[in-house]
């Protein structure tokens, strides 16, 4: 797998930046293209092919590109080639620290990989603070009888947080 983005100005730069911060060098067969504002995208569909063949190894191309339906993105779909360029929009560090991390599986595989993390990978943490959970092991319900040899069930609707019993409160099935 090679690693190509094709994004807005300075977004592509600025990801290899960042990658070459964390891994503290470049990654081989690792490319950007910025379009800047009013470029012509003939010309930048030259340019980013090109920039493809210098780092294509053989073994296929991830493109990432930022803004679906935009003029990058329009230009990265232009390279797409079943089973040999695939083209990812919605790229993000986490993204393309993912795909250097995967480098070696398979490009179908890899691109449904990262859709699927970039659909769970954006997270919000409120500010407000939350109660704080009872520690693992405690029983929340007193209704709590064993249903099975394996399972607990509530009486009451309520499911436990752990299978372990608190010693001397063993319910009694009935």
């Amino acid at each position: 797998m090679i690693g190509h983005g094709v994004s807005h100005e300075p977004l592509g730069t600025a990801l290899l930046n960042c990658t070459r911060h964390i891994y503290g060098r470049l990654p081989v067969q690792l490319a950007a293209l910025d379009v800047i504002p009013d470029e012509d995208p003939a010309g930048a569909t030259k340019a980013a092919g090109e920039l493809m063949s210098r780092i294509n190894d053989g073994s296929g191309v991830l493109v990432l590109t930022d803004v679906f339906g935009a003029t990058p993105s329009r230009i990265a779909m232009g390279l797409a080639e079943p089973f040999r360029v695939i083209v990812v929009a919605g790229v993000n560090l986490p993204m393309l620290l993912k795909a250097l991390g995967n480098r070696r599986c398979p490009l179908e595989d890899l691109a449904a990989m990262l859709i699927d993390s970039a659909k769970h990978g954006i997270l919000s943490r409120s500010t407000e603070r939350r109660p704080r959970r009872r520690p693992i092991g405690t029983i929340r319900c007193s209704g709590l009888k064993r249903s099975s040899s394996t399972s607990l069930a509530c009486t009451r609707g309520h499911r436990p947080r752990s299978r372990s019993w608190p010693s001397g409160s063993r319910a009694k099935s009935g």
